[in-house]
């Protein structure tokens, strides 16, 4: 796989040796999803956690028939957040042609096919909770507006678990205050290092996690 130039970019960042170790210590296993489930509950009926990581490495033919045996032809021609999968209807696997564009998630699902999910031990053992509350911060500009808009948009082509939050760094609510779930944080106060930007994001948190107190697993 290593040869294949797609895969090179993914194995910079994910050591092989460490995947390895993940099988074998039990770490991370392969399942495969009903036709139709995402591979956020195929991994949770199971109580373990999808792991997004191997998404790309899964999207090949010769991987995807391993997985699936039964299936008669492989094709490059298709896209969407559900593939890597196999489609029982005419028995053909599909590999993700434009993964950088639509990459694959966990919450993605269709109708026709059926998934491949490598799942691990979710944070917390067991007993940890299987809904999730995205949040994520963003200053008032025009810049952002088309940022958050598309974030909103693809988090729910995805199906992606639970609740998503815009955490605005702001001194008042700004013109999306009405389309996508909003907190209004302050900007932080830090007289030894004025207007640091960096500073929004934990200050935000913070100010969001006090009134809100989520239940769900932030990320």
């Amino acid at each position: 796989a290593r040869g294949a130039g797609r895969y090179n970019e993914w194995f910079a960042t994910h050591r092989p040796a460490d995947l390895a170790g993940d099988v074998r210590e039990a770490r991370t296993s392969f399942h495969e999803a009903r036709q139709g489930q995402s591979c956020f509950d195929a991994c949770g009926e199971r109580e373990l956690a999808c792991q997004s990581l191997w998404f790309e490495l899964l999207n090949s033919c010769a991987v995807l028939r391993a997985a699936f045996p039964a299936a008669r032809e492989c094709s490059e021609g298709f896209y969407g957040r559900d593939l890597p999968a196999f489609r029982p209807e005419d028995s053909t696997l599909l590999v993700n042609q434009k993964p950088r564009v639509y990459a694959a998630s966990c919450g993605g699902k269709h109708s026709k096919t059926r998934r491949v999910c490598a799942c691990g031990f979710r944070k917390g053992g067991p007993t940890s909770s299987r809904t999730f509350h995205t949040v994520y911060n963003v200053q008032p500009s025009r810049h952002f507006e088309w940022q958050v808009r598309y974030m909103h948009l693809w988090f729910r082509q995805a199906g992606m678990p639970g609740a998503i939050t815009r955490l605005l760094t702001a001194n008042g609510p700004d013109s999306l205050m009405g389309q996508v779930p909003t907190h209004v944080a302050p900007p932080p106060h830090n007289p030894r290092d004025p207007g640091y930007s960096p500073y929004n994001k934990p200050s935000a948190v913070a100010h969001w996690l006090a009134p809100a107190q989520p239940t769900e697993v932030v990320g």
